[in-house]
């Protein structure tokens, strides 16, 4: 009988060793999960913020392509010429009107601003909308 007690005392104590080593294993994947569910949430913010920061660039560029456009436009309506597909032979880069080489100046340093934006939180290039000046 005394043997027997002690054969369940023992596996009792197996058996308590074993569930608490079971416990403390799920206690270390149970954080494991909580800190990978902090991480998910983490870049999925971080992702939704620059999908975000990418509409409002796109919109933008948007916006600043419609500008060039409604300026050739005008410009092409002042000087009466005949429409052209090199943006540099259409905005006369010889100077010789100064508020329309301001205008196209500022034209291209703003798309080059949104280009650069773009380029930076789509992570890939994007199409080269206006010729940069050499």
């Amino acid at each position: 009988m005394e043997q027997e007690k002690n054969e369940f005392f023992a596996k009792r104590d197996q058996d308590i060793k074993r569930i608490k080593s079971e416990a403390y294993e799920l206690d270390l994947k149970t954080q494991q999960v909580q800190i990978a569910e902090q991480h998910v949430a983490e870049l999925k913010s971080a992702n939704e913020s620059k999908f975000r920061q990418l509409q409002h660039l796109e919109q933008l560029l948007t916006s600043e392509c419609s500008e060039i456009e409604r300026m050739r436009n005008e410009m092409k309506s002042e000087q009466n010429v005949p429409r052209r597909t090199n943006f540099d032979d259409a905005y006369g880069q010889s100077g010789s009107n100064p508020d329309s080489q301001r205008r196209v100046d500022y034209a291209r340093a703003s798309l080059k601003k949104h280009y650069e934006f773009l380029d930076k939180y789509a992570g890939q290039k994007v199409a080269t909308v206006a010729p940069q000046n050499n």
